[in-house]
């Protein structure tokens, strides 16, 4: 792997941890993404949106957590996906990307 494709892991494991821990937290909560978006009062398409931004407003964020019952350490805390599904994954998405990033 190289140095580029390393920075790139980082990056995207900074990104996807929000997705994984909000969708981890709406499953164990027996939500959908249809089941918050109510609680939000947005449509489906919005909390996709949400989900899976690399930056989320603060009082949006904070609303969210409310709703899913967790405080700043749910998000913090170390990933713990199951073995090697999502570092597998992660890999997959850095490689194609430093591959975009060098061939620009």
């Amino acid at each position: 792997m190289t140095a580029i494709t390393r920075k790139v892991v980082e990056v995207v494991v900074d990104i996807d941890r929000f997705h994984w821990r909000a969708s981890r937290r709406l499953e164990k909560l027996n939500w959908s993404q249809e089941d918050l978006a109510r609680q939000l009062g947005v449509n489906r398409t919005r909390v996709s949106q949400i989900l899976n931004a690399s930056t989320i407003p603060e009082p949006l964020f904070l609303r969210i957590s409310a709703l899913l019952g967790v405080g700043m350490d749910y998000w913090t805390a170390p990933m713990k996906p199951p073995a090697g599904v999502m570092g597998r994954a992660l890999q997959e998405r850095a490689v194609a990307i430093s591959e975009k990033i060098i061939g620009e």
